[in-house]
């Protein structure tokens, strides 16, 4: 029963708790779920990081963490001759004054 100052509230239209995401079939995480956990952690540590296509870089103190998923591929090279798995797409600054450019394919 309601009283008359708390407003009646559907059921059906009450908020559903977040759905966990599909794992892998292996249990493992999805590459997406990674990717959010990555992207969790690193908001958590507040390191300076560096994106590209299928890579993370952080700087943690006078270390560089690189991490690419190498089951994933993003296409063809230039070139075509191969295939492309990760990259900075060019030279990034990471901090004073230090540049990475990263390329990972397979011939």
């Amino acid at each position: 029963m309601s009283t008359p100052n708390q407003p009646q509230v559907n059921p059906q239209q009450q908020p559903r708790p977040a759905q966990p995401q599909p794992q892998q079939a292996n249990g493992a995480e999805t590459p997406e779920q990674k990717i959010a956990r990555l992207e969790k952690e690193l908001a958590a540590s507040k390191l300076e990081a560096v994106k590209g296509t299928n890579c993370h870089m952080r700087v943690e103190g006078n270390m560089l963490h690189i991490t690419v998923d190498l089951s994933q591929t993003i296409g063809l090279s230039r070139s075509g001759k191969s295939n492309v798995i990760a990259t900075t797409a060019g030279n990034k600054e990471i901090g004073n004054g230090v540049r990475v450019g990263l390329n990972v394919y397979k011939a």
